[in-house]
């Protein structure tokens, strides 16, 4: 996405909020979802998994995977920093080379913070790790927003239902006219508030020139 806000609902009902200036690739099988984020912000509400399925989110730094619970991810390309917020149970976070050893458990109400030390490259236990709770880190404004809407989702039940409470969601905060609605792919968009804010990217490319 660019400006605009976005909603993804998956075949097993998991829902994926999409924030502005946020690029990722969904890849989906009955019993394997992976989610590469290269950039932004995402929140994901993952139905509870059977035995042998998994659902996992890969930044260029880290891999956050779960077995059914409410979480968010971000990325930033400046600072090299992934964040992994879980609001409901809790997320194995590890990095992508580091699949053999013990990972990181993210609890309820926690963030973890991977942030690349300067110079160095994945992998090379250079990178700096910190845990902190999520209303102790100013930039989660976004995921208490999203938070707000997981009575929404919780009440519906399948796919056709969470669609629906997404484009209601849409038409409440919005002219209708702005959203994007496909409702083949299951991608609901919504216009962000400000059409002109620029990503910290921009700002920085903008900058430099």
């Amino acid at each position: 996405t660019e400006t605009g806000r976005a909603y993804v609902t998956l075949p097993d009902t998991s829902v994926i909020s999409i924030e502005p200036f946020t690029e990722i690739q969904v890849t989906f099988s009955p019993t394997k979802t992976t989610i590469a984020q290269m950039a932004g912000n995402t929140y994901h509400r993952v139905r509870a998994l059977t035995a042998g399925d998994s659902y996992e989110v890969v930044t260029p730094t880290n891999v956050a995977s779960v077995r059914g619970t409410k979480f968010a991810v971000s990325y930033s390309t400046t600072t090299k920093m992934t964040k992994v917020a879980v609001t409901e149970h809790r997320v194995a976070v590890y990095k992508p080379e580091e699949q053999t050893e013990e990972p990181k458990y993210v609890e309820e109400g926690q963030v973890l913070r991977s942030e690349q030390s300067p110079n160095s490259e994945p992998g090379t236990q250079k990178d700096a790790t910190t845990m902190m709770k999520i209303e102790d880190d100013p930039d989660m404004d976004w995921v208490r927003t999203n938070m707000t809407l997981d009575p929404v989702f919780d009440s519906s039940k399948d796919r056709s239902d969470k669609e629906a409470s997404i484009i209601e969601h849409i038409e409440k905060v919005q002219d209708p006219s702005e959203s994007t609605i496909n409702k083949d792919s299951g991608i609901k968009q919504e216009a962000s508030p400000s059409e002109d804010k620029k990503s910290p990217e921009q700002v920085t490319r903008e900058k430099k020139d």
